[in-house]
């Protein structure tokens, strides 16, 4: 429930920051406990390993960009994620090529617009990795939510957008 956000659509609790990212010896029991599954499974054949993240915003974990890499390069896990993309290009520059998909969500009350569509311009002509933008269309905002859709519909970088709408 940690997120930088805080859009007045989201649910009770979403983004109060009560469930903190693991730490510590947290983290070392995730990595154990998926390696000794993904292990299991390819015990059994299996060689194709999905996960998602999701948040909050994933991307104010600390160690993302570690559990991701890690996964990645010891399972060829395929790593989704669902973010935000407020964190800094720098940021995507190190670690966009480690996801599989990067899905943006567009929060109207919230959002750089700018910046939003710098990272995804990056990622999409500088990685293998899938992008797209999903516009929440909030109706108290909705002329906002428009303009953001018209802006991102007449870019041209061809990343795809979709529009999701917000049921209160």
């Amino acid at each position: 429930t940690t997120c930088n956000f805080k859009c007045s659509y989201c649910f009770p609790g979403c983004n109060d920051g009560k469930y903190r990212w693991p730490i510590g010896e947290q983290i070392e029991t995730i990595h154990k406990n998926l390696s000794y599954m993904f292990d299991v499974y390819k015990q059994y054949g299996k060689t194709k390993f999905s996960i998602l993240i999701t948040g909050g915003e994933p991307t104010l974990w600390p160690e993302l960009g570690n559990f991701v890499k890690y996964f990645k390069e010891t399972y060829d896990a395929r790593i989704s994620i669902s973010t935000n993309a407020s964190r800094t290009l720098r940021w995507w520059k190190q670690h966009a090529h480690n996801f599989r998909s990067i899905g943006v969500s567009v929060h109207n009350e919230e959002v750089d617009i700018e910046h939003t569509i710098e990272v995804l311009d990056w990622i999409y002509l500088n990685t293998e990795t899938a992008v797209h933008a999903a516009v929440l269309m909030d109706s108290k905002n909705w002329d906002n939510c428009v303009s953001i859709v018209n802006r991102l519909k007449n870019h041209p970088i061809p990343w795809l957008l979709r529009l999701r709408e917000v049921i209160e």
